[in-house]
């Protein structure tokens, strides 16, 4: 039987992005290998949980999402962790295409460190992340995010989390060399200012980062973490 390494279930509404706003139920695996310095959530990096039975998840996604009430939750976000990762990648298909035969709504978050066709074709939206210098990565995104912009342009997204100035420029090259590279007029991509965990809501680097895509034309939505300003950037799950 197909088992998942599991981190958590749970419905909540989501804090960022382009589907800013939406009630979703959020299906986060354990185990993540990319290394961003700047990631919130390091308690899904060690792939060490244990493993919960495909049928089980499902149901349970179902529990937490009302599916047999009158207003049941219709999307759910696969996040992690990092479902594209090997490790993830055969039972998360199997995942998907389970939550697609009862109905739901899917979108798959991933770091844009693989590109995953049979994961991306089977999926109602992709969020596929940029990053940018801060996460202190060796390998580059890039190849990955213009591969998604290029096969699926009608169900992406693509985020950087922005700290400082060399992020925007970083973020910005990138944008460029994306926009150079496709037919469409332009990119959807999203700049997420940082929020660490330890600090007050920073408002003066929001500030900064507004007025730099401002004097850059406005190539990206500039678009914070609700959830964080909501909850405070310390709760997990929300």
């Amino acid at each position: 039987m197909t088992k998942l390494r599991l981190h958590s279930i749970f419905r909540s509404t989501e804090g960022e992005g382009l589907e800013l706003g939406r009630a979703q139920v959020f299906v986060r695996l354990q185990g993540c290998s990319v290394g961003c310095t700047s990631c919130d959530s390091k308690e899904t990096w060690p792939f060490t949980s244990p493993e919960a039975e495909l049928e089980d998840v499902i149901s349970s996604i179902k529990d937490t999402a009302n599916w047999e009430t009158k207003y049941p939750i219709k999307r759910v976000s696969i996040t992690g962790g990092d479902p594209s990762d090997p490790l993830h990648e055969a039972s998360a298909l199997l995942l998907i295409k389970r939550l697609k035969e009862e109905g739901f709504f899917v979108t798959l978050e991933v770091p844009g460190i693989r590109f995953v066709p049979d994961l991306f074709e089977l999926v109602d939206f992709i969020s596929c992340d940029y990053k940018t210098a801060s996460a202190q990565l060796e390998v580059s995104s890039l190849p990955t995010v213009m591969k998604v912009v290029e096969s699926f342009p009608h169900k992406y997204q693509i985020k950087s989390v922005c700290l400082n100035a060399e992020d925007f420029a970083d973020a910005f090259s990138a944008y460029q060399k994306v926009l150079s590279q496709t037919k469409q007029a332009e990119i959807k991509w999203v700049l997420t200012p940082c929020y660490e965990p330890d600090e007050e809501f920073p408002a003066e680097r929001f500030i900064h980062v507004l007025r730099l895509n401002e004097e850059h034309g406005g190539p990206f939505r500039v678009i914070g973490q609700q959830h964080k300003w909501v909850y405070g950037p310390q709760r997990q799950n929300v």
